[in-house]
């Protein structure tokens, strides 16, 4: 997956990410933090200063929507969110459970990720956890934690909340940054036995 990067309004942070979007993604500055260890340690990590922990009965009833499988934004993984371990119910993770394509988002002539490891099985969202300034019982509340993209070997930020799809909360809304929320880019991952019900639909001949 490659992230892009969207300007902002304001003078200081535009001219930042205007420098962001000329350099390519393996050049592009990240903090400190984001160069996390090894996948076990990361399942236990969190975005400093953002989440926090809520109550294990309250960050239950809010996870219970988040849970289950996922189609990513490309169409290529099929993403199960589940609690990382103990204590349970959160924080959460992602692993990919399914490859349904090969379809590359790298820049164009990379063709294979950094990140040669077999997909399934690789933990790609680690340590969600609810925001603790949030209401757990409020639609699209917000869970921070790190995502990984296997196609340039780089962890980022990520927030992450349930959308909405005709009325219906079908959709997961992904969003990975650096720094800020500000800089990122926002994907939209499907239910996954929505996005199989959708691709069996018939289509209409003309």
């Amino acid at each position: 997956m490659r992230f892009p990067f969207i300007p902002s309004f304001s003078a200081a942070p535009a001219a930042l990410t205007s420098l962001m979007l000329t350099l390519p993604l393996s050049a592009q500055p990240l903090p400190p933090e984001l160069f996390l260890p090894p996948f076990p340690e990361l399942g236990r990590t969190t975005s400093a200063g953002v989440a926090a922990s809520a109550s294990p009965r309250s960050a239950g009833e809010a996870a219970s929507g988040l849970l289950g499988r996922w189609v990513t934004a490309s169409g290529n993984l099929e993403v199960e969110i589940a609690p990382c371990g103990q204590p349970q119910p959160q924080p959460l993770c992602g692993t990919v459970t399914r490859v349904l394509g090969h379809r590359s988002m790298a820049r164009d002539g990379e063709m294979q990720p950094v990140d040669a490891r077999p997909a399934v099985g690789m933990q790609i969202l680690r340590g969600l956890t609810l925001a603790a300034s949030e209401d757990p019982q409020a639609s699209g509340a917000p869970w921070f934690g790190e995502i990984y993209n296997r196609e340039n070997g780089r962890t980022y930020r990520c927030r992450v909340h349930l959308g909405t799809t005709g009325g219906a909360r079908h959709d997961l809304v992904v969003r990975p940054y650096v720094f800020t929320p500000l800089f990122g880019q926002t994907q939209h991952w499907q239910r996954a036995g929505a996005e199989l019900a959708q691709q069996a639909q018939p289509k209409e001949t003309p």
